[in-house]
């Protein structure tokens, strides 16, 4: 009888070392070489990690958010107003960018204001040395179905009234950015723009 399930051996593949994670993580983060992974068909796979820079002040600790280049053709909208200006930073028709989705479960509504404030507001990533980086258990697919829902979300969220959309979501190579977190009146927010966990 086969039980379903199978058990991967959390070493990196560079250097060796242990790699930290819990019971549910999909994302895992050498601390001795630096180097991030994602597991696919039980094979831990490489993946580009960089943390957001944290200046003059104490983080709790470094949560996983994938960060997706997008592209998104508008072939038709049927309604006033452009698409996404605020999120994407370009007028109608094509945008090029990159959306920065929670690699962790978060409520839809507060996963909805992280994609869309992060991915706005957060600067450039800066290279930090042995930071943890765990908790990762949402897999690429699904954060680009999370992604997907918050581009229509923006959208919904315009003043003008929708009457139809068809947009064409294609997603570049996905990586990983350690954003850290602080704890303010008992809730987890991130302690660069204030944004809800």
């Amino acid at each position: 009888m086969t039980l379903g399930f199978r058990l991967v051996t959390l070493e990196c593949p560079n250097c060796g070392e242990a790699l930290a994670g819990e019971a549910e993580d999909v994302i895992f983060y050498c601390v001795a070489c630096r180097s991030g992974f994602r597991i696919e068909n039980d094979t831990l796979l490489p993946v580009t990690v960089h943390f957001a820079a944290l200046r003059h002040q104490a983080a709790e600790g470094w949560l996983p958010f994938w960060t997706l280049p997008v592209r998104v053709d508008i072939r038709q909208r049927d309604a006033s107003g452009g698409f996404l200006r605020s999120l994407m930073g370009g007028g109608d028709g094509d945008s090029v960018s990159r959306l920065v989705v929670p690699a962790f479960r978060l409520p839809v509504e507060r996963a909805v204001e992280a994609v869309l404030r992060l991915s706005r507001d957060l600067d450039a990533a800066d290279e930090r040395l042995g930071e943890h980086l765990v908790g990762g258990n949402v897999d690429v697919d699904d954060a680009r179905t999370l992604a997907r829902y918050c581009l229509h979300a923006a959208e919904a969220r315009k003043a003008d009234m929708l009457k139809n959309i068809d947009l064409v979501v294609e997603f570049g190579s996905a990586g990983l950015v350690g954003v850290p977190y602080r704890t303010a009146g008992g809730r987890r927010v991130d302690a660069l723009l204030g944004v809800p966990l």
